[in-house]
């Protein structure tokens, strides 16, 4: 079982019976390390396996409890929020030119290279003059799933450190979590309807801008999940909507929102941190941080 990649030792009595059939049909040979192997060299076989496969999962669960660690902290950060004064922002760097080096890593908010690089850089700049221009930029930054939590780190800071930020952030994210398809072209014009690479564009853009809202829910940048909900129950609509027409004019329903919707519904189900507080303590608890304790807001 050593040399069959990516197969549990549970896969071993299916391999045993596919070679054995082979065998009979004499399309193999049979040797006798297979059919007089000792059952307690198979033995000791599977406890390896099952000690293997407990060190794999508890290693799992020791990620995951650390992540989840990470972000009740952050959450608790961005609850209550320790901004710099203003003599202290006077005291950092609010050049144009550092503020378009920023920006030009926002665009690329996506690359962790230059998502690390714009955390590190952040503590030492002033863009008090900018804040609506990043807000927006993150907001458009095209994003893939797995961005959107170190998005939403590179968020909370801004969060901490600009009170406008967050108010600034929501009504783009909104707008970009409920995109509509542009409607049909009339009888004759030359613009033709959106096309296939406009439409991926558009929906992966749904998905991570309503991702990345409930993330910034989920980690108290944004004080209230009715907006995000509000986001979520239009995208259904439009695929109610599509889909009565669809019923209407006798075409199969197109459920264009599918791979928006779909990989949200996983996340939400799995997500401690958007639950009651009660259950923040219960998931601080779970990933060994004690009791929990209270929460603000």
């Amino acid at each position: 079982m050593d040399a069959m990649m990516f197969s549990p030792a549970d896969d071993e009595p299916r391999f045993r019976e596919t070679l054995r059939g082979l065998v009979e049909a004499g399309e193999l040979r049979m040797y006798r390390q297979f059919e007089g192997e000792k059952d307690s060299k198979r033995l000791q076989r599977e406890r390896r396996a099952a000690k293997e496969a407990a060190e794999a999962e508890a290693a799992r669960a020791a990620e995951a409890a650390a992540a989840l660690e990470a972000r009740l902290k952050l959450r608790q950060l961005n609850l209550s929020a320790q901004r710099p004064s203003e003599g202290e922002l006077k005291a950092r760097d609010s050049s144009l030119k550092k503020y378009e080096a920023a920006r030009r890593k926002l665009v690329k908010l996506g690359d962790e290279r230059e998502r690390s690089a714009l955390l590190a850089e952040l503590p030492r700049l002033n863009l008090s003059k900018y804040v609506e221009e990043v807000a927006l930029a993150v907001a458009e930054a095209p994003l893939k799933l797995k961005d959107v939590v170190p998005a939403a780190e590179l968020c909370s800071l801004m969060h901490r450190t600009y009170a406008t930020f967050t108010q600034a952030l929501e009504p783009p994210l909104l707008k970009a979590a409920t995109a509509l398809p542009p409607p049909p072209p009339r009888p004759g014009a030359a613009v033709a309807s959106e096309g296939e690479s406009e439409r991926t564009a558009r929906l992966l853009r749904k998905r991570s801008a309503l991702r990345l809202l409930f993330e910034l829910v989920a980690v108290g940048v944004l004080p209230s999940p009715k907006r995000p909900l509000g986001a979520l129950r239009d995208v259904m609509e439009e695929d109610t909507a599509s889909a009565a027409e669809a019923t209407r004019s006798g075409e199969p329903a197109p459920f264009g929102n599918l791979q928006v919707l779909q990989p949200f519904v996983k996340y939400a189900a799995a997500e401690p941190l958007l639950a009651s507080p009660p259950a923040h303590a219960a998931a601080r608890a779970a990933a060994g941080g004690g009791n929990g304790g209270g929460e603000a807001g």
